[in-house]
């Protein structure tokens, strides 16, 4: 019997395949019933008063008589209890486990059911198994109910909220508002394609304002063309740019893993973009790191060099942070934004070392669960005054590292950031060094 059965967040449900011979006069493959309870025992239960009927309805189907069996269904239960736990519609309504000789006593009127015609549902009278999937399985409320799941769990900040979004709203997008099932394998690798031929930039442009995915491919073959016959005529085009292979890939990764979630739900549903990563071989180099040569360049600025003076000096001509964050980021490979929202008591020596603690205590915000921990203080970081400059900071009351950064809010929305203001001007060549 437990091969029959199905848990679904709305409980479980019974499953059974329809015999071949049986299917073209039935008209379905399947029969699929709710049992209403989240209860395996229950379950059970209502499921072997299902199959009675059921298997009385193949029976006759085939003009076959069926002979019942007479072992008991269940234990302590005996077949003559469970016909008789059974309304008229084929559900239970009799939670209770008894004897047939318990039974007998509470419903001395049934004493003679044993020799009467079983009471079997009529399952024809019930509305056929529809082939499309329920109404929530479209896209557009699944995405949202999986976006605001990972969101309550945790899973995701404002950004890759925002992200996530976007990446899934391609699909409504491409196929619209659809039934997940109408999605078939061909159309999901027919969709990754037109993704390929649409530009990155494609919102920003004001020919592709108002237009579907579908809609930009012609319009961007066409500037492809002419592109390309500028190129040979040797005069200057502006060059259209076309997401990276990887980054179709992450796509790919979002999608699969909400049809993952979503099969947990409806174990018919079928994943199309699986196995449907492309080949990475002739996507662009990956943007590399800086070399030593360009680290010298950076850091042998004055700004740098003369850090003889007294703090006191320093933090007259320039703002602290724009000598310590970049020396933080290249000894620590702490982000910007975690360097920006340290507080003093951040720098903590727990073992006998030093270490920045990154956590996500009071108004910091981090961008995931993994990204809490700690990380050692480089010497030269020692070496070059950290210390010194946080007795300066304490002494004045402070309690954050660069009090004189203040949360900036987002245009987009979001959280506030004591990084933004920073990028500007951090250090004074990041124009003249450029990066491979």
């Amino acid at each position: 019997m437990a091969e029959h059965l199905l848990i679904t967040p709305f409980g479980y449900y019974l499953r059974v395949s329809v015999p071949k011979d049986l299917r073209a006069r039935l008209g379905k493959r399947e029969i699929k019933k709710s049992l209403s309870t989240y209860n395996r025992t229950h379950a059970i239960k209502a499921a072997q008063l299902l199959m009675l009927g059921i298997e009385q309805l193949f029976s006759s189907m085939r003009g076959v008589t069926m002979t019942w069996r007479k072992k008991p269904v269940l234990p302590g239960m005996s077949e003559i209890i469970v016909r008789d736990l059974v309304d008229r519609h084929g559900r239970p309504y009799q939670e209770r486990e008894m004897t047939v000789e318990e039974h007998m006593l509470l419903y001395p009127g049934h004493r003679q059911i044993a020799s009467s015609p079983p009471v079997v549902p009529d399952l024809r009278q019930f509305p056929p198994v529809s082939a499309e999937p329920p109404q929530q399985l479209t896209l557009q409320g699944r995405i949202i109910s999986y976006c605001a799941e990972k969101k309550g769990k945790g899973e995701l900040t404002f950004d890759s909220h925002q992200n996530l979004r976007a990446i899934l709203d391609l699909l409504i997008d491409y196929f619209g508002d659809v039934a997940m099932s109408t999605i078939s394998r061909d159309k999901a690798a027919k969709f990754i394609g037109v993704l390929r031929q649409t530009p990155l930039l494609r919102k920003h442009t004001k020919i592709y304002r108002g237009l579907s995915l579908s809609e930009c491919v012609p319009i961007t073959e066409k500037r492809v063309n002419e592109m390309l016959k500028l190129q040979k005529l040797g005069k200057e085009c502006e060059e259209i740019k076309f997401p990276k292979i990887s980054t179709l890939n992450s796509y790919i990764t979002q999608f699969e893993a909400l049809w993952e979630w979503c099969f947990t739900q409806d174990r018919t549903l079928t994943n199309p973009f699986a196995d449907q990563q492309l080949s990475t071989v002739d996507d662009a180099a990956p943007r590399l790191p800086f070399t030593t040569a360009q680290l010298d360049t950076i850091f042998h600025d004055e700004m740098f060099t003369q850090h003889s003076t007294s703090h006191k000096s320093l933090r007259s001509r320039l703002e602290p942070h724009q000598f310590f964050t970049p020396l933080i980021a290249v000894y620590s490979g702490l982000r910007l934004d975690e360097i920006c929202q340290l507080h003093l008591d951040d720098i903590e020596c727990p073992h006998g070392v030093w270490v920045f603690n990154i956590n996500t205590k009071l108004e910091k915000k981090l961008k995931n669960k993994a990204s809490v921990r700690s990380v050692p203080i480089h010497p030269v970081l020692v070496d070059l005054g950290l210390f010194e400059y946080m007795h300066e900071l304490r002494s004045e009351g402070e309690t954050r590292l660069f009090p004189e950064l203040v949360r900036t809010p987002r245009k987009k929305g979001g959280f506030n950031r004591y990084s933004l203001r920073v990028p500007p001007k951090l250090f004074p060549l990041h124009r003249t060094v450029s990066r491979s």
